[in-house]
């Protein structure tokens, strides 16, 4: 079976993963898979919700009623809310029901939605989706699920970016994740995409050539390969560069 070309994006939160998931799936052949959207749809079947109020952008920071953590159906989650302190009455927002039930569903087993996600690769897969791209991998679990089925990490940097305050900075198990690729997101949506396009077409190289994320040639597993709207040059001579290494490879191996 052909190896499937999977992409995780990692990066600072509003840093443009989500943007660039969008312009590949299903643009660009690939399909679009999330942690977040795993523990959406697990936290709305305890709370009998439809996912698309966990989902809704303007509802995140909302206070409402029908997400009182009494409400939920897992007796388990209320012990343990009350056990920690908290009360069941108050209504909730959408991101609390989802930072708090991911906290309890990871409690005993810390790679809950990491098996998720790899059953729901594995199905994409066997249903013959060869590109996917997971567009919020922030930590070591998630990154070690994701390099066992072969993914290929790109960070994603947004120099100008201005972090809100309800929002996380890069945690050290985020930053502390080795990329294959770098975007840089700091211009136009039309560049963006260019070196979005440009950085996937190196990608596939990687997966057509495993022996590029060897030492072979200096190349090792974990390096930064530019996609950076203002270093063109640079990427297209590594891109040339892996190509004529598996050209290469590809001919001596025919002999």
């Amino acid at each position: 079976m052909k190896q499937p070309l999977i992409v995780a994006l990692t990066g600072k939160p509003a840093s443009g993963k989500k943007t660039i998931a969008s312009m590949l799936a299903p643009g660009q052949g690939f399909a679009a898979v999330s942690f977040a959207d795993a523990v959406r749809r697990d936290a709305a079947q305890a709370w009998r919700l439809d996912v698309r109020l966990l989902s809704d952008p303007g509802l995140q920071h909302v206070p409402l009623n029908s997400l009182a953590a009494g409400m939920c159906s897992d007796p388990a989650f209320m012990l343990w809310l009350t056990d920690g302190g908290e009360q069941l009455p108050p209504p909730r927002s959408p991101a609390w029901v989802i930072q708090r039930w991911a906290e309890f569903r990871c409690r005993f087993i810390p790679d809950f939605y990491c098996r998720q996600i790899e059953r729901q690769i594995g199905r994409l897969v066997g249903c013959g989706w060869s590109r996917i791209v997971v567009h919020d991998l922030a930590t070591a679990t998630q990154e070690t699920m994701l390099r066992r089925l072969g993914a290929k990490v790109v960070r994603v940097h947004r120099i100008d970016l201005s972090v809100a305050p309800e929002q996380p900075t890069d945690s050290s198990a985020s930053s502390s994740i080795k990329s294959h690729a770098d975007i840089e997101n700091s211009g136009s949506l039309e560049g963006l995409a260019t070196a979005v396009m440009e950085c996937i077409d190196f990608l596939g190289v990687l997966v057509i050539a495993p022996c590029l994320t060897t030492a072979r040639e200096g190349w090792q597993d974990g390096l930064l390969w530019p996609a950076h709207s203002g270093d063109r040059p640079a990427f297209h001579e590594a891109l040339l560069r892996a190509r004529a290494v598996y050209a290469a490879a590809a001919a001596e191996g025919q002999k």
